[in-house]
């Protein structure tokens, strides 16, 4: 009963930071603080921290890094929210398989994070809300995986925030693949 409650709390303070962030970017409110950092370390790391769940689930996680310089000029909070965001989705809508994280150059000036998954995949007239507020591919009274709908919105937002730019490919039954293009300094 007492993991229970806690587990409740802890998602009751998730869902109010979640709207607490949103509305802080909402009114412009929300400011970035970078600093130079190592990536290579960020994504290990943030998979490390959720790999447990994923083992929950009997899902592996692989990280697939190729970079040359992993020093980057960026919000190190807001580019681990990001990463997160799109691990625990990944692990959320994924029932068997792997998940993979890649980070690689895709020019002296941009890197790439990309999040794939063999999960449920999202059905190709949904993809173009999946960013919205509130808003999951799912919308029926009766869908299996727990949410708000904020995680996608709070990070196309953080993204867009930090001069970079989402896409996602998926197909139902195969799958959903979300990659990340930021560049190695945010100019402020």
């Amino acid at each position: 009963m007492v993991e229970r409650i806690l587990n409740n709390g802890k998602n009751l303070l998730d869902l109010i930071n979640d709207i607490l962030d949103l509305s802080k970017i909402e009114s412009g409110r929300l400011q970035l603080h970078p600093e130079a950092f190592d990536i290579d370390k960020l994504v290990k790391t943030s998979v490390d921290e959720l790999r447990v769940l994923g083992e929950r689930k009997n899902l592996t996680l692989y990280t697939h890094i190729q970079l040359d310089n992993p020093t980057v000029y960026h919000d190190r909070i807001r580019v681990r929210q990001v990463l997160v965001n799109l691990l625990s989705n990944a692990i959320k809508f994924t029932d068997t398989g792997r998940i993979d994280v890649s980070l690689e150059e895709v020019s002296g000036e941009k890197l790439a994070i990309a999040v794939r998954d063999t999960g449920i995949g999202i059905e190709a007239d949904k993809l173009q809300h999946i960013f919205e507020p509130f808003r999951q591919a799912n919308q029926t009274n009766s869908r299996r995986h727990q949410g708000t709908g904020l995680g996608l919105a709070i990070t196309d937002s953080l993204v867009k925030m930090m001069q970079g730019s989402i896409d996602v490919e998926s197909e139902v039954g195969k799958g959903s693949e979300f990659r990340i293009e930021l560049p190695r300094t945010l100019v402020t």
